[in-house]
């Protein structure tokens, strides 16, 4: 038996549990038997951190919209625009105007519910936890960088770049811009810039056509940024709204004969391929978990909505939210785990706030109540 994967017998006695009543006495039941657990977060984690959720009332893209309706033109009719890579490049102002919202308020600790997850990898029954989020509270909250994929990048961790060159740019110095509601701009030399783009093109002439034409068209960032199933990992998104000709692009005027371009911060917006090693990180995780938790998410976007939604039938899933995820309301396909809701079998729904419901979890286990 390969190591690591679960031996099918546990597999079906954890999913037996499952089909009992619900409530937080079966959640634990299950929580306490298991030692691979998968979790999937999402921004109801955080938001008794002070970091806003992005969706529901108050949220961030709330702000956002009826700073657009104030403003006009001067901020994106969308929302979730805000996030998109064509609009940014077209106008990262307003994106840097709200992107300090992502980080921890000075001085604020992670949440219960970051310090359940950090309890549960202590005593080794954490797999993975698949993060939506950016603002880097599970390093805070203790859990080791191993146990930790995030989906969608991180603030802290994650390398900005230029979008005009491709040049790396500090994180400091982007926190920085993050505080000040500025954009940061490239401070590459145009001279540097010039002679690696003709060194390119030398190396690019002495290869075959073939190797040359690939090299051509080959992405600056990171070359760990690779081509995943879109089936999971990609979702559809709207044009983006039109930006005004006054708005400063991602091109620039550099100082001193520098690049000028607008920095873009390490996480991934819509528009952009999510990194490679996460299709073959999931599909050797699932196979090893014999539980599945999913904490604090709408599962509105992809790829953690693929993720959950292609779950095998005998992983039992334990769902702690407000409400029942809006995501998985949509059409999904017909072997959607959470497409016939929170009473379909193998699942159990523990609605409400996350902190409290991973205190009443511990409680029933006899574990360390969870700080905040």
């Amino acid at each position: 038996m390969p190591q690591g994967t679960a031996p099918a017998d546990d597999k079906q006695s954890v999913a037996a549990v499952a089909d009992i009543e619900g409530g937080v006495g079966a959640a634990a039941q299950l929580v306490g038997r298991v030692r691979r657990v998968l979790a999937f977060t999402g921004a109801g984690i955080s938001t008794t951190c002070g970091v806003p959720a992005f969706r529901g009332p108050g949220g961030l893209y709330d702000t956002v919209a009826a700073a657009a309706a104030t403003n006009g033109g001067d901020f994106p009719t969308d929302p979730q625009d805000l996030f998109d890579l064509e609009y940014f490049r077209g106008n990262p102002q307003p994106f840097y105007t709200y992107a300090k919202a992502l980080l921890p308020p000075p001085g604020c600790q992670p949440s219960a519910t970051h310090m359940f997850l950090a309890q549960l990898a202590r005593r080794g029954a954490l797999l993975r936890n698949y993060t939506q989020n950016v603002d880097g509270l599970e390093a805070a909250a203790g859990l080791p960088t191993s146990r930790v994929v995030h989906c969608h990048g991180s603030l802290l961790l994650d390398r900005p770049r230029c979008c005009v060159c491709g040049a790396a740019y500090p994180v400091p110095r982007l926190l920085e811009a993050l505080q000040a509601a500025e954009v940061p701009r490239c401070t590459r030399s145009l001279r540097r810039r010039s002679v690696a783009a003709r060194s390119g093109a030398l190396a690019a002439a002495a290869l075959s056509p073939r190797r040359s034409a690939r090299l051509a068209t080959a992405r600056a960032p990171d070359a760990d940024e690779t081509a995943v199933d879109p089936a999971v990992f990609s979702g559809p998104r709207p044009s983006p709204s039109s930006t005004s000709s006054a708005h400063a692009s991602v091109h620039h005027a550099g100082h001193a004969g520098t690049c000028g371009g607008a920095v873009k911060p390490g996480i991934t917006f819509f528009g952009e391929k999510v990194k490679g090693q996460l299709t073959s990180r999931i599909a050797a995780d699932v196979a090893a978990a014999d539980l599945a938790l999913v904490m604090g998410t709408s599962l509105s976007t992809d790829p953690v909505r693929g993720m959950v939604g292609r779950l095998p039938q005998e992983l039992p899933i334990v769902v702690v939210n407000q409400v029942w995820p809006e995501g998985a309301k949509s059409s999904r396909p017909s072997g959607d785990r959470l497409r016939d809701g929170p009473d379909a079998p193998g699942i159990i729904f523990l609605q409400g706030d996350c902190d409290k419901v991973v205190t009443d979890l511990c409680a029933a286990l006899g574990w360390d109540t969870p700080q905040h």
